[in-house]
């Protein structure tokens, strides 16, 4: 399964219904892998981050 690209397929259709559209340059998904490392978001920007196991989501936060 593709889970970058449903992770932006989310994004976008939720913005655009909450209408404030993310535009795809304004945002990054990236994948860190796992175990992952943690690394600083440059300055200005602000991060969600989720862990998902077996299908289901065990926790979405933000930065």
């Amino acid at each position: 399964m593709n889970y970058l690209g449903e992770f932006k397929k989310i994004i976008e259709e939720v913005s655009e219904m909450l209408g404030k559209p993310i535009h795809k340059d304004k945002y990054k998904v990236m994948d860190r892998g796992i175990p992952h490392s943690p690394q600083s978001l440059p300055i200005g920007m602000m991060g969600v981050y989720t862990f998902w196991y077996n299908g289901s989501f065990l926790k979405i936060g933000k930065i």
